[in-house]
C-alpha cells in the first residue's frame, strides 16, 4: 500500500508521496524504472487517475537533505517547481510537525522555506539571460529568456486564454528552445505594482499558476528597472495571488498559500500496473 496526499498551491495541484523513510537506493530504483513515466501519466490523468498537474516525491538524498523531486503530468522530470515546493513545505510543517523554518533541496538548490498561514520561499538568485525575438508563424514575439533552474520565456503582452490555447505549445516546442520552455505572458493591471500573468507550462500546458514562472517575471521586471529591491509586487494568476520581491541580496522572495486537499491510499497494483 502507498499513502498519497493531494495538494494544491494557487490551483496547481500535485500528488505527493512521502518516501522520506524509504531506502535511498529503493527510491532510485522506483524513479528510474522504465515504466515510471507511464505511471505518472496514469496517476495524473483527470479521468482515469487521481488527477493533477504533476507528482511530487519527497525523499532523503545522498547528502541526508530533504529533497523534493517533481514530475510533470506528461511523465517528464519537472526539475524546479515552486508551487510544488510550497506544498511540500506545508506538508512537512502542518502534517509532520517539522519546525516552521526548514530547508528543502529541489532541482540543484537548497531553498529556505517558512510556513505560517502562507508559505514564504527564498528562491535565491534568478538568471536573466536577455531579450529574444521569437518568430512564430506570422507573428514576432519580443520576450525575455530567464532560467530559474528551468527555462522560461517571458513576454510583456496582454493576451487571452483562447490565444494561449492555440499558440502556447508552439512557443513551448519552438526550435529556438531545444529543451522546450515554460511561457509566461504578463501585463500591468493598474498603475501600482499589480500584474496579471497567464501561464503555459512545459510538459503540462496551460496551468492556473507557476511559481518559477512568477520568479522569472519578477526578475524580468527588476532587470528593466520597473521595480527596485524590496519593492513588493502582486502577481495575479488564474489560481490566485502571489506576493513577491527581490531582497537586498538580489534573492527572489515569494509568498503564497498551499493547502492539503485530501489524502488516500493506492494499492501496489495501481502504482505498478502490469
Amino acid at each position: 500500500m502507498f499513502n498519497f496526499y493531494k495538494y494544491q498551491s494557487l490551483g496547481n495541484d500535485y500528488i505527493l508521496f512521502n518516501w522520506l523513510d524509504k531506502n535511498i537506493n529503493g527510491v532510485d530504483t522506483i524513479l528510474h524504472n522504465n515504466n515510471w513515466s507511464n505511471i505518472v501519466k496514469y496517476l495524473c490523468n483527470r479521468r482515469f487517475g487521481i488527477g493533477s498537474d504533476g507528482a511530487l516525491i519527497l525523499r532523503e538524498n545522498s547528502s541526508k537533505q530533504i529533497e523534493a523531486v517533481m514530475f510533470n503530468s506528461d511523465g517528464s522530470l519537472g526539475y524546479k517547481c515552486l508551487n510544488g515546493l510550497r506544498c511540500v513545505a506545508h506538508f512537512l510543517v502542518k502534517e509532520k510537525k517539522f519546525l516552521c523554518d526548514l530547508d528543502i533541496f529541489m532541482g540543484d538548490k537548497l531553498m529556505h522555506c517558512n510556513v505560517k498561514d502562507e508559505v514564504i520561499i527564498n528562491v535565491g538568485k534568478v538568471d536573466y539571460q536577455g531579450q529574444h525575438k521569437l518568430l512564430l508563424e506570422n507573428m514576432v514575439l519580443q520576450g525575455h529568456i530567464v532560467s530559474v533552474g528551468n527555462p522560461h520565456f517571458v513576454v510583456q503582452q496582454q493576451i487571452d486564454l483562447s490565444w494561449l490555447q492555440a499558440n502556447g505549445v508552439l512557443i513551448e516546442q519552438h526550435s529556438d528552445f531545444p529543451n522546450r520552455t515554460n511561457v509566461e505572458f504578463v501585463w500591468p493591471i493598474d498603475k501600482s505594482n499589480h500584474y496579471k500573468i497567464l501561464v503555459h507550462e512545459r510538459g503540462c500546458g496551460i496551468t492556473l499558476a507557476c511559481g518559477s514562472g512568477a520568479a522569472a517575471v519578477i526578475q524580468t521586471l527588476y532587470q528593466q528597472h520597473k521595480i527596485a529591491n524590496n519593492e513588493k509586487v502582486i502577481l495575479n494568476m488564474q489560481g490566485g495571488i502571489l506576493e513577491s520581491y527581490i531582497d537586498d541580496n538580489n534573492d527572489v522572495i515569494q509568498q503564497a498559500q498551499a493547502t492539503l486537499v485530501f489524502q488516500g491510499i493506492l494499492n501496489k497494483a495501481i502504482l505498478w500496473p502490469e
